[in-house]
């Protein structure tokens, strides 16, 4: 009956529900992005270094259903959204942009994706809150 019970807890503790699976890999993913973004940028952009730490812990702790996750998991994607329009203004204003080549619009075209999966992913983590506490 306690190893019963116990295995209620560990089901009740970890997540089964696809979509917020796909989050914490998007997040874990995106954290890991930023720190290339942050190695090709040779080290100037220290706002991509925390935030990439910060997804890395939140697509790691969102796994595991801690009620803390949650705030920092939707902190982290708004944030993600943020940079990631700031990113792509930069771009906008200094790639070129009144010629721009092949690359700088599939750099374009990619950040603009960045900042509608992180619009996403802090819509279903919202939708998804009661599965945290």
């Amino acid at each position: 009956m306690e190893e019963n019970k116990s295995n209620q807890k560990q089901e009740k503790k970890t997540t089964k529900d696809m979509r917020l699976i796909v989050i914490s890999f998007f997040l874990f993913g995106i954290g890991l992005v930023n720190f290339i973004m942050i190695y090709f940028a040779n080290f100037m952009l220290i706002y991509l270094g925390v935030l990439g730490a910060l997804s890395i812990a939140a697509g790691v702790e969102l796994r595991v259903l801690k009620w803390w996750s949650f705030y920092l998991a939707v902190t982290t994607a708004m944030l993600q959204f943020v940079a990631s329009l700031f990113t792509l203004l930069s771009s906008l204003l200094t790639a070129g942009s009144l010629n721009p080549s092949a690359s700088t619009l599939v750099l374009n075209f990619v950040l603009l994706c960045w900042a509608v999966a992180s619009i996403i992913a802090t819509i279903i983590l919202v939708i998804s809150r009661s599965e945290f506490h």
